[in-house]
């Protein structure tokens, strides 16, 4: 049977039903307490943000932050809320207008969100900011190019230039002294010709490390870098010495390595561009061998560039000392040509010792000898008489011939009767 509620029976046994509700809502409170309990929570890496570092700068100061970069902290809450905080829930601050005279500030945490920040407590574990502070330089430097890749098989890599050619740049006086070089980089894969290319600055220290990020500025971030890609050729390399080796001494040869170099430029230029002559090498007074290393580099045309990784031509000069060679002579071994036979009979008397004396490298003259000096007399045209006469010798481009000494040549007639019997014993 369906009872019928009336409000009579919703009062009935009210302390009762009063004392359920009040059981389930403690029993729900001890459940709910057990479940989400009170936990701890390290979130370690919280970066910390400066304020009001302008206090500092306005004082011709620059700062850089030493320790204290990162803060780590730990949260005290309810597991529901705190399991799930990152660092990304919570902010970290240090505020530089409060710096202490130990250049030190106070680090501040918060969570960002209010709802977290009323349910959790938030402890640091270590509060301090520490700074370098630096008087502010201004320095400039000049533009480095740096390339990266490669160019074609064939062409060469020119000179560059930037605009600007100098960087202005401002930070602590200890990072301006550590730059090194500061580059522009440019990528020079499948370039040709001219190009211009705007490329972002850099600096480094004397060990290669990237100095950019520390509390430096410049005056400008980029520069156009303007670049050439010219064609090449291989040309061969002359030399032409000047001056005379030392007295008695001769140059016998040049040999120098490379003897032919690899050049480029603009296809004008390369066309009109047929060798590269070194022709300054001085022999004065040398008495003996002689080695130098010469830079080519100082001997291209205008227009020019040495495509080559060697630029220096090794050179060696080769000096002997002119020997002395004396030969004996007799009057045996002295042709006299152009006699007349028919009326004249000749006669030669030498100097006593008489010799010649060649001049000359010694592979040249050591295996000369008389014969092949061929001495001879002309007496062509000369009449009876006593004349005193210079033999002359085969010359030579090898050797030079010493030989002052004068020969005596008498022409007698003959005898014509002892010409006529001997005719007319011959009939």
């Amino acid at each position: 049977m369906k009872q019928k509620l009336t409000r009579s029976n919703i009062f009935n046994n009210l302390g009762l039903k009063l004392l359920a509700v009040l059981i389930a809502i403690i029993t729900w409170l001890v459940v709910m307490n057990i479940s989400d309990y009170t936990v701890t929570k390290t979130i370690s890496g919280i970066t910390v943000m400066t304020e009001n570092g302008n206090a500092i700068e306005s004082l011709g100061k620059v700062y850089d932050v030493s320790s204290g970069k990162t803060v780590d902290i730990v949260v005290k809450g309810p597991r529901s809320v705190v399991d799930s905080l990152t660092i990304e829930d919570f902010v970290a601050k240090a505020d530089l207008s409060k710096l202490s005279i130990t250049n030190t500030v106070t680090i501040t945490v918060e969570a960002k969100n209010e709802g977290i920040a009323s349910r959790v407590e938030i402890s640091i574990v270590d509060d301090i900011l520490k700074l370098s502070i630096e008087d502010k330089k201004s320095q400039q430097f000049p533009i480095k190019v740096v390339y990266t890749g490669d160019v074609e098989e064939g062409y060469f890599l020119g000179k560059s230039t930037t605009t600007p050619n100098l960087i202005t740049i401002e930070g602590p006086e200890s990072v301006l002294e550590r730059i090194n070089e500061v580059r522009a980089v440019v990528n020079i894969d499948g370039k040709m010709g001219a190009f211009d290319e705007l490329a972002e600055i850099k600096c480094f220290d004397a060990y290669g490390e990237d100095l950019s990020d520390k509390n430096i500025s410049f005056d400008t971030k980029t520069v156009t870098v303007k670049t050439k890609i010219y064609a090449t050729k291989e040309v061969p390399v002359k030399i032409n010495t000047v001056g005379d080796p030392a007295e008695g001494y001769v140059s016998t040869g040049i040999n120098y390595n490379p003897t032919s170099i690899l050049i480029a430029g603009e296809d004008e230029d390369l066309k009109r561009t047929a060798a590269i002559y070194i022709s300054d090498i001085d022999l004065s007074s040398l008495d003996s061998d002689k080695e130098a290393n010469v830079d080519i580099t100082n001997y291209l045309p205008e227009g020019i560039y040495l495509a080559d990784d060697n630029y220096q031509i090794a050179i060696n000069l080769s000096i002997e000392k002119i020997q002395d060679k004396k030969i004996a002579v007799d009057s045996g071994a002295i042709k006299i040509s152009d006699k007349d036979e028919t009326k004249y009979e000749y006669s030669l008397k030498l100097p006593q010792n008489y010799s010649v004396t060649l001049s000359g490298l010694n592979t040249d003259i050591k295996d000369i000898g008389l014969s092949q000096l061929s001495p001879e007399l002309s007496v062509k045209d000369l009449t009876e008489g006593e004349y005193q006469m210079s033999v002359v010798y085969k010359e030579s481009d090898k050797y030079t011939i010493k030989n002052d000494a004068k020969v005596t040549v008498t022409i007698k007639e003959k005898n014509t009767e002892e010409s006529t019997t001997e005719s007319s014993t011959e009939e």
